[in-house]
């Protein structure tokens, strides 16, 4: 038998001792670089903001983002920018979030504007919230409510192709601050009384008419872009599209009191000096 020499007390408490201190080193210089390979990857809270506002995200900085919709938020340097109403989807290499940016002017529901649906689709939509009063031809004409005094749907074919909504001319400077947060403005014609503008998505426009002063009414009319509405928007797509719209409309009265003409030149200077074209 193999002779096993077993060492003295005071050499195994040396013994101890020194592997002690190697588990430590070894664990630490272990868990240390465990740390290192196993960090874990930043966490990004949705977000809510009201049009217009920002927010400062502080471990958003330093990183590149991109935004599934620019039009309605962008991240840059920790700088969360509201735009219009709508989702965004905010993604950077360490994670994403989404931003939800909600509306500060909430004068009104808007009418039915899912184009190309049937009429009977439309009018069930539509009675959900509005009372139905007649048909005239291819129009459907709802009862108001709230501010809105007459909703109407236009069909084409038995497709919906426009809806409208119409509005006392008292409410015209809360109509424009409720279109700037939801709507980009790309065109103004102050010889029709015309505003254009176009959705975040770039599928449908909006057409803001100030053109019944004698009657003290404004409207705002939605269509889609082109006939098929799924096509992206261009500042010449819009315009094209305004040109076919507006010549059915009456034109504004010429004699406007002094204060209704001020007001009016006012609401299309604030409008002409927030202009966005589109490419062409």
């Amino acid at each position: 038998m193999k002779h096993v020499t077993i060492p003295s007390r005071p050499a195994r408490t040396a013994l101890r001792a020194l592997l002690f201190t190697f588990v430590c080193l070894f664990t630490s210089t272990l868990l240390g670089s465990c740390s290192k390979d196993d960090d874990q990857p930043l966490k990004f809270d949705d977000v809510t903001l009201y049009a217009g506002n920002s927010q400062t995200i502080d471990n958003a900085k330093g990183l590149t983002w991109t935004s599934s919709n620019d039009l309605i938020a962008t991240l840059k340097d920790g700088k969360l920018e509201a735009k219009l109403v709508g989702k965004a989807t905010l993604t950077s290499s360490a994670g994403s979030f989404s931003v939800t940016v909600i509306p500060v002017h909430t004068l009104f529901t808007e009418p039915c504007l899912d184009f190309g649906i049937p009429r009977s689709a439309a009018r069930s939509r539509m009675k959900r919230y509005f009372e139905f009063l007649e048909s005239s031809g291819n129009t459907d004409f709802y009862e108001g409510k709230g501010i809105v005094y007459l909703y109407g749907c236009h069909f084409e074919n038995n497709l919906l192709k426009m809806s409208i909504a119409t509005f006392k001319l008292s409410y015209a400077s809360d109509l424009t601050d409720y279109l700037l947060e939801r709507y980009i403005p790309i065109a103004v014609d102050k010889d029709k009384g015309t505003a254009g503008f176009v959705n975040p998505q770039k599928d449908m426009m909006v057409v803001y008419w100030l053109g019944y002063p004698k009657i003290s009414f404004v409207s705002i009319l939605y269509a889609p872009i082109d006939d098929n509405s799924s096509s992206s928007a261009t500042s010449r797509s819009i315009k094209r599209r305004m040109e076919q719209l507006t010549p059915a409309l009456p034109q504004p009265a010429a004699a406007l009191t002094p204060e209704a003409k001020a007001e009016r030149n006012a609401l299309f200077a604030r409008l002409a000096s927030q202009l966005k074209p589109l490419a062409e």
